[in-house]
């Protein structure tokens, strides 16, 4: 174990704190984003390092390629009806659970349920965003973890073709089925909505700020803007769906290969 105070010093604020595996080394990493002021006249500087907790090393990556991490603090009884809604989602849709075997389940009344939420419906909506907020973060710590591996575009090319095998693999489908259906109910549900733009919006721009970081060093073309390349990324991801709910599907190798050439169109020098 490596205790905190080990990777940081009295000096650093700490903003942010992210964990990811680096597939290409098999290496487990801890994001460090922090502030650091020489006096206190200086204005803090923000610095990201990753820590590789295999072989405790440091690595500063560049502010543009940074991972945001976003943490807020729940009471603890309303932490726990989340996590009882959580863990029934992997099981049950939405609609099928009620608030009797919510409470049940976690042993709380159903007073202190309506302190901490509008209703019902607002612990559910709540439990979507947090599982839908899992998934925004394990992408977002994908794509930092690709960060560390460019170097040039042959390297952003080979990482993108890893990262391209794990997101489109089949055994993923349930994940993005899920996406779908949180989706669906937010699309009617404009308290929802607004709470999934956030987490969408953060990853949106995450992955569209480590692609201009790309793009600057020359590694992607600046005919099309980086948020753009960041949403059709997500878009094509998502949208094998429509080929994984029919019976008859088309064959995965061609599929990656599709993948790849549209991957390619973006590096740059190719």
């Amino acid at each position: 174990p490596v205790r905190l105070e080990e990777l940081t010093n009295s000096t650093q604020k700490i903003l942010n704190l992210g964990c990811f595996i680096d597939a290409s080394t098999h290496g487990v990493w801890v994001l460090i984003e922090s502030t650091h002021a020489a006096s206190a006249a200086t204005k803090p500087a923000v610095h990201s390092h990753c820590f590789n907790l295999t072989r405790h090393s440091f690595r500063l990556i560049p502010q543009a390629v940074r991972l945001t991490v976003s943490v807020k603090i729940l009471h603890p009884t309303a932490q726990l009806l989340i996590e009882t809604v959580t863990n029934l989602l992997d099981a049950k849709a939405a609609d099928q659970i009620t608030s009797e075997e919510v409470l049940h389940l976690s042993g709380i009344s159903r007073g202190s349920l309506y302190h901490h939420f509008e209703d019902f419906d607002d612990l559910v909506d709540s439990a979507l965003v947090k599982r839908f907020g899992k998934y925004i973060a394990e992408s977002n710590a994908g794509f930092a973890a690709l960060s560390l591996t460019v170097n040039n575009a042959t390297d952003l090319k080979a990482a993108l073709r890893r990262m391209t095998r794990w997101a489109h693999d089949p055994a993923r489908a349930i994940y993005r089925f899920e996406r779908i259906r949180i989706f669906a109910r937010a699309s009617e549900k404009p308290s929802l909505r607004a709470k999934l733009a956030i987490e969408q919006d953060n990853l949106t721009s995450n992955m569209a700020d480590m692609i201009a970081n790309w793009q600057d060093r020359g590694f992607i073309t600046k005919s099309v803007q980086a948020r753009t390349i960041a949403v059709i990324i997500q878009a094509i991801v998502i949208g094998r769906v429509v080929d994984e709910i029919a019976d008859t599907h088309v064959d995965q190798d061609e599929w990656i290969q599709m993948m790849d050439a549209m991957m390619d169109m973006f590096v740059a020098g190719d």
